[in-house]
């Protein structure tokens, strides 16, 4: 007789094969997605620091997209920059 569960077939995760592995994809893209954009602006900027600690902790984007809006330029700076060169 075969069990209601096969642990081979669907692993620790009984109700959740698909939509647990979709889920995962989704989150795992996220996350590299942040931490591409994170890792590549602290790399210009020269934060070795930031660069380091983004690379080995993993937040699921969240300590990324914190160092990015910490980090974007500023408006009037940008601004700025552009009005002059027009001159």
């Amino acid at each position: 007789m075969r069990a209601w569960y096969d642990a081979e077939m669907y692993g620790p995760f009984p109700h959740f094969g698909g939509v647990f592995a979709l889920g995962l994809i989704v989150v795992v893209a996220w996350s590299l997605v942040w931490k591409g954009l994170a890792l590549w602006r602290a790399a210009r900027r020269g934060d070795t620091a930031w660069f380091v600690i983004l690379l080995i902790l993993n937040t699921v984007g969240i300590l990324e997209i914190i160092y990015l809006i910490i980090t974007r330029p500023s408006k009037t700076h940008h601004h700025a920059h552009s009005n002059s060169s027009a001159e």
